[in-house]
């Protein structure tokens, strides 16, 4: 109860970006559930192949029937570009499905490793972090890691490779009408890096301020009392109110940093199809270009567009998830508790400590060579002055009952 409102930054960690180190240890999550992981990448070409053969289909329908009005085969084509557009919506089910559930099953594995870390940590650890960070690191924190392969690194993938596909075709189809388009791309790729340090800071800061509030609301409930007994109901109104403000604040700051991005994609992509529709309708009137290239030409620019879109939502989810996995991490290479102290050769019911030592802040000690030894069925009464390790020698016996 001792944290006042501006107790969260300390929770928040700075320092590193989402370098492969960092991805490579996410990735041993992944390996046992490698062969539902390769399911779901398989899947992606497949969900391309059936997305980027509609507007080729537009055109054979534009100038191979309409144009000429051959109308009597044009049925063909109608029929085929159903099938596509079934075939996408099957594979794309399955694809999110398989992935969604390699997500769900890594979510798990991260909540129980955790969970089963939580009694074997320190007791200077509990005095360090409030059991509301805790609680935020095993639930919001390990949905956003899940949400890191679902949403994040495999659909970016597929929107990567759907990019590569459609660069390919356009310039198969036109090469001058693909330069055209191509020309925003530096543009948004100027934009993109500058904004990719501002959303990275401002999902750190969601993750911080709401570990802030988890543990403030979870210290406040668990010591009701307290607040009741010393009238401190407006002072703890206040500071929630403090701290919720904070949280809206940092949650303003990637919502207003991720929409700016998304309508720079947007606005981009319209002047990439106005200058398609400015040169490509001169070479479909000067006959350098069939009126159904032009379509297609739109449709895949609108195709190629999407996906820079959609890249831009999930930087987003996989910046919030790279938070979430330094905080987990964290949590995961905190050093445990030894079990140094306790003599192996005690029997049954035997408690035997032998020179133990212990500091909260590594400097000064509360306990200093401590020798213990209760025969089993025998009581002991620990008296002291306050400050004197009483209740620091009960805590440090509970690993006792966590090994024996």
């Amino acid at each position: 109860m001792a944290h006042g409102p501006h107790f969260h930054d300390s929770d928040e960690i700075t320092g590193r970006h989402l370098d492969w180190p960092l991805f490579r240890r996410f990735l041993g999550y992944l390996r046992p559930y490698r062969f539902s992981a390769l399911a779901a990448f398989m899947l992606l070409p497949m969900v391309a192949g059936a997305r980027l053969v509609q507007p080729y289909l537009l055109k054979v329908g534009i100038d191979d029937y309409i144009v000429p009005g051959a109308i009597g085969g044009l049925w063909q084509v109608a029929l085929l570009f159903l099938a596509a557009v079934l075939a996408e919506g099957v594979l794309v089910y399955l694809q999110t499905f398989v992935v969604q559930l390699v997500g769900q099953r890594i979510m798990a594995d991260l909540r129980s490793e955790g969970f089963a870390r939580l009694p074997r940590l320190p007791a200077s650890f509990y005095d360090r972090h409030s059991s509301g960070r805790l609680v935020t690191r095993l639930t919001s924190d390990v949905e956003n890691v899940g949400e890191m392969f679902g949403s994040g690194v495999v659909s970016a993938l597929g929107d990567l490779l759907t990019l590569a596909a459609i660069v390919t075709i356009m310039l198969w189809m036109s090469p001058s009408l693909s330069l055209v388009a191509f020309a925003v791309i530096p543009v948004l790729l100027l934009f993109g890096g500058f904004f990719r340090h501002y959303i990275r800071r401002a999902n750190r800061q969601v993750r911080a301020r709401l570990a802030a509030l988890n543990g403030y609301v979870a210290e406040r409930i668990s010591g009701v009392d307290e607040v009741r007994l010393f009238v401190q109901e407006e002072r703890t109104l206040k500071e929630f109110d403090h701290l919720q403000d904070g949280y809206q604040r940092a949650s303003m700051g990637v919502i207003n940093w991720d929409a700016s991005l998304y309508a720079v994609v947007e606005a981009l992509g319209a002047v990439a199809i106005a200058a398609i529709l400015w040169r490509g309708g001169g070479e479909v009137i000067a006959g350098v270009a069939s009126f159904g290239t032009l379509v297609a030409f739109i449709e895949y620019v609108q195709k190629f567009f999407a996906p820079l879109r959609d890249l831009s939502a999930k930087y987003a989810v996989i910046q919030s998830s790279n938070a979430s996995l330094e905080r987990i991490f964290d949590l995961f290479d905190q050093p445990l508790e030894p079990q140094g102290g306790i003599s192996e050769t005690s029997g049954p019911g035997e408690l035997r400590l032998e020179k133990v030592s212990f500091s909260y802040d590594s400097k000064t000690p509360v306990l200093q060579n401590l020798d213990l030894e209760l025969p089993p069925g025998s009581s002991l009464a620990v008296v002291g002055d306050t400050g004197s390790g009483k209740t620091t020698l009960a805590r440090l016996l509970l690993p006792v009952s966590y090994t024996h």
